[in-house]
């Protein structure tokens, strides 16, 4: 996978930190002029290398705890366990049993800065009648124990290396066509998929200079390019990424890394749960600079929007 140069990742990065930090007074009219002549010049550089490739993410059958840490933890790759959770109960779950017993539980818009909330009989209704307009995400799991209880996670957790710390168990779903824009967080994510099917694009961090983060200090770090349609981004630059592309199949589960950012799309209605955790190998590993922005985060800061994630209280997705 082709990557910018450490200088270019550099000065971009400390653009993006007088972005989070300076007031938006001092910043538009001193750095801005800056970063739009840095972003121009590096989209130039990138469309002479040509279009972008998709590359595949390593996918096996099965993996001993000690390989997945050594080859992937470590090195901080994607990953796909091929059909873990086929045998798993809950691959029993269907979108009528869950409006039948969770009626009431509410959904959010995975959308950028909406507070779209409805229940999930509601949600459900419109991905069978084909009207739902965004996916979907709920605290189903984080509030349930009973629920939870009942999709092995341990089978997953033992993957998990000493010093991990869970921070939150996810519900998604969704209708074809549905998408989720392009983010990345601080957890590392096991995305567990147990009704249909959804395509992933993975995009590591050092390609962080082409993707126009939005810096509104927020602790869930989004970006401006619009995936689900290229066509809207007046660079073109998304043509000219190169990302990592996979399909989740009912079974299987993802390893994403901390702070690799992903856009995913749903190919049908789907159903998902996700295991998100943290490390602080992974944390800084990655990337320090997005975990700089995420410590300092403000608007809410990431020790409130945890707070409100175990305590399962709604809010917008990319807050």
């Amino acid at each position: 996978m082709r990557k910018i140069s450490a200088i270019n990742r550099m000065f971009h990065g400390f653009l993006w930190v007088l972005e989070h930090v300076l007031p938006t007074s001092i910043y538009g009219p001193l750095v801005s002029p800056i970063k739009a002549w840095h972003q121009r010049r590096l989209v130039t550089k990138v469309k002479r290398r040509g279009p972008g490739r998709a590359f595949s993410v390593d996918s096996v059958d099965s993996i001993s705890p000690y390989h997945f840490f050594c080859s992937y933890f470590l090195k901080n790759r994607p990953l796909v366990l091929k059909g873990f959770a086929k045998d798993w109960d809950c691959q029993s779950w269907s979108l009528d049993s869950l409006a039948r017993d969770f009626s009431d539980d509410e959904t959010v818009i995975t959308g950028h800065g909406d507070m779209d909330t409805q229940s999930l009989a509601a949600t459900i209704r419109q991905i069978k009648t084909g009207t739902i307009k965004n996916a979907r995400v709920s605290n189903l799991l984080q509030s349930n124990k009973s629920l939870r209880d009942s999709v092995p996670f341990d089978s997953l957790k033992k993957y998990l290396p000493i010093g991990s710390f869970i921070s939150s168990y996810q519900f998604f779903l969704g209708g074809s066509k549905n998408f989720t824009p392009l983010h990345a967080g601080l957890s590392n994510n096991f995305s567990i998929q147990l009704y249909g099917n959804k395509r992933w694009k993975i995009i590591p961090t050092h390609l962080n200079p082409l993707l126009e983060p939005i810096v509104d200090g927020g602790p869930l770090l989004k970006s401006q390019l619009e995936l689900s349609d290229p066509s809207l981004c007046s660079d073109g630059i998304v043509s000219f990424l190169d990302f990592y592309d996979v399909v989740l199949e009912p079974g299987d589960v993802l390893f994403n890394p901390s702070f690799f950012w992903h856009y995913v799309e749903y190919e049908s209605e789907s159903i998902t749960v996700g295991l998100r955790w943290i490390h602080l190998y992974s944390t800084f590993r990655s990337s320090l600079l997005m975990a700089f922005l995420v410590l300092t985060a403000y608007n809410p800061s990431a020790f409130k929007s945890f707070i409100k994630i175990r305590k399962s209280i709604s809010m917008p997705f990319y807050s």
